[in-house]
This record gives structure tokens, sequence and C-alpha cells, in this order.
């Protein structure tokens, strides 16, 4: 019979596939069968569905395949026959048991922490703490029947026939809502980036939260204490935002009527700034003398006398200057001339007299710079 060239060309198609897809199948299998290989163990609470075989994965890759499965007193010990030519570290390595899909079959894959450090040797151990299990599809079936069981179907019926009642003429409503809900999904994927970048650092911010507890704690029960004042105040709390009720009202008001001011402030404002931008050297020269001037004013104020050559001693003197009331004095009188102050004033019926001058003291050094500071009105007035 003669083999038609359409069928041929269909059969040679078929084998070098075949071909193809045996050789594929052998890279990815053999190696770990009959290449070397390295065995570590990971203590997992269950078995999770895993099996003899399976695969290994590390960053995605298939890197080994599940090997012999032991019970322990309350774990599951899993070996994991890993091809020689992966290097893993295994600081802080976990191992996750995961499905290729909602009802496929599971994998362990490896997680490692850092890209540096020791690595995985034959016969190391991934301890249970590190190590998970996914959430097994059986427990949330039971879960959710247990759910299902507890509602009353006559309640779930008129709960429905509520909502049908509710949306009843809100269709545009609803193609609204969902339009948006469109938009916003538009915009995460416009921002995948951003919120890639969120999601990463909300990590650390865990980890500043985590830290920081006893500080959060703190402020949440002082926060409870203010609440709790607040609370037990409700009434003085209600006067006064009822007090303050108008109190926007009457600020926009009185902005309004106070426009033209506020117009001529602000501008005027404007212009010190710009002078005093203009003048900023002089200034600040200004600013770097005051103090010392500052100081000066401050030291005169507080002379032991006066202050600003004003006499201090708020009771008159016995009597103040006039060339008539000069006492007489011999030209030949050698006595030192020390002032004579019980005279009396020019104007008075009384006759002046004159006493003994007063022995001479030797004034102490801080009488002299006391005198010394006296101004020269003071002086004048002595009779100096």
């Amino acid at each position: 019979m003669r083999l038609d060239r359409r069928l041929i060309i269909n059969t040679t198609a078929f084998l070098v596939l075949s071909a193809a897809l045996v050789i594929l199948l052998a890279v990815q299998v053999l190696p770990t069968v009959f290449g070397s290989t390295y065995h570590i163990y990971g203590i997992f609470p269950t078995a999770g569905g895993v099996a003899t075989n399976q695969e290994v994965t590390y960053r995605g890759v298939q890197i080994g395949r599940i090997g012999r499965m032991s019970l322990t007193r309350d774990a599951v010990k899993i070996e994991m026959i890993i091809n020689s030519k992966w290097k893993i570290p295994k600081d802080g390595a976990r191992a996750q048991i995961q499905f290729k899909s909602a009802v496929g079959e599971q994998f362990i894959d490896l997680l490692p922490v850092s890209a540096s450090g020791p690595i995985f040797h034959s016969g190391d151990v991934i301890r249970e703490s590190q190590t998970e299990t996914p959430l097994q599809i059986e427990d949330l079936l039971k879960e959710f029947t247990v759910v299902l069981n507890s509602i009353d179907p006559k309640e779930l019926g008129t709960v429905i026939h509520e909502l049908g009642t509710g949306l009843t003429g809100h269709g545009r409503d609803l193609r609204a809502v969902i339009k948006a809900l469109d938009q916003l999904a538009t915009i995460g994927t416009n921002r995948s980036g951003e919120i890639t970048s969120l999601l990463a650092n909300s990590a650390d911010l865990q980890d500043a939260f985590n830290s920081n507890s006893a500080e959060f704690e703190r402020g949440i029960a002082a926060l409870n204490q203010v609440l709790a004042t607040a609370a037990a105040h409700t009434s003085d709390l209600n006067r006064f935002f009822s007090s303050t009720r108008t109190l926007d009202t009457d600020i926009i008001s009185l902005l309004n009527d106070r426009k033209s001011q506020i117009d001529t402030v602000v501008s005027d404002l404007g212009t010190v700034t710009r002078n005093t931008h203009k003048h900023l050297e002089s200034l600040d020269l200004l600013l770097t003398y005051l103090g010392p001037f500052l100081s000066d004013v401050s030291s005169a104020y507080a002379a032991p006398y006066f202050i600003f050559n004003m006499v201090e001693n708020p009771q008159p003197l016995q009597c103040s200057y006039d060339p008539s009331s000069r006492p007489v004095r011999s030209v030949t009188d050698a006595s030192p001339k020390e002032p004579i102050t019980n005279f009396r004033c020019a104007g008075t019926s009384a006759s002046v007299t004159t006493a003994a001058p007063p022995p001479i003291v030797p004034l102490t050094p801080t009488a002299q710079l006391e005198l010394d500071r006296v101004s020269w009105l003071h002086l004048y007035t002595l009779g100096y």
C-alpha cells in the first residue's frame, strides 16, 4: 500500500516532538535521580498533601524532588533531594508547601532570606518554626459547610428579597460604581511600582511598630484617658461647641469688614520685607551693636546715685546752688576747701553760719569708684 505524503510528514513531526519532550523530561528529572545530589530535611507540622517525587523549587526553579517522608512524635520529616549544582543559603531559609493551582498538586518551595552566607549541606535540617503548610481545601470546605449549615434558608431568602428591593431602580448607580471600580483598577495597574514599593515598606513599618509596641500601648492608654475625660465632660463640650457654632461666620464677617485694612497691613508687610532684604547688611550691623548699646544703657540706669543725670535720692538737697548763698571765705584761709552744707538757703531770714570743717578721712577704693561715677551735675550741685 502506498503511503500518503501528508501522513508521512505528520508522523515525522510527531516523532520529533515526542523526542524533544523526552529529552526535556530527561534534562529536568534525570539530574535529580541519577546526578550528584545532597539531601536536606524539613520538619513540617503536617504533610500538607505532598508526596514522594514531587518538585522542590528555589526561586521558582525546580532544583530537586521530594524523597522519603517519615513521622516523628508530633510532626512530619520530609526529605528533599537537591541537585548538587544548586547552592542555597541556609541562614533563615524557610520551606513552604504550596499548590501549583487551586486543584493542582503540591510542591515544596525554598525561600531564602539572603543571597549569601553559609549554604545547605547534606544532612542539614530546616526546623519546624521555619516551615509552613497551606490551608487545606478539605478544611476550608468543612468550615464553609459549617457556615452554610448555620444559615436559616428562610432568613437568607428574606435577605435576598430585601436586597433586590433595595437595588430596584439603582441600575444607573451600580453602573457608575462598577465604572469607578474599573478606573480604580486601571490606576492601580498604572501605579503597580508604587504599590509594590508600599507593600515592601510595610514590612519595615510592621517591624517599627513591633519594636515600639510599648510606646504605642502607652499612647493608646493616654488616648483612652483623654476620651474618658471628654466623656465625663460631655455637657461642657456641648456648651462649648454651641457657643462657637457661629464663630466661623463671625470670623469671615470680620475679615470681610476689615478687608481694606488687612490688604494695607499685608502690603506694608511686603514693603518692610523688601526694605529689610535691601538693607540686610545694615540690619545685621544694627543687631550686632544693639546688644552692647543696651548693656551700656542698663549700666547707666543702674548707677549708684543718678539715673541719666537725675538725682536718685527723692529727698531734696539742703539747698540748691545760688551764687548769693555762697559763704564768705577769707582769701588767706588755708584750711581744706570742703563745702559748707549747713548754711541757710538764699532768701531765708536766718543768717548764714559756718561750721568747722570735718576731719579729712581717706576714701576707700569702693567709695572712690562710686565718687568717680557721680555725674558732673551732682558735683556741680555739691559745690565742687
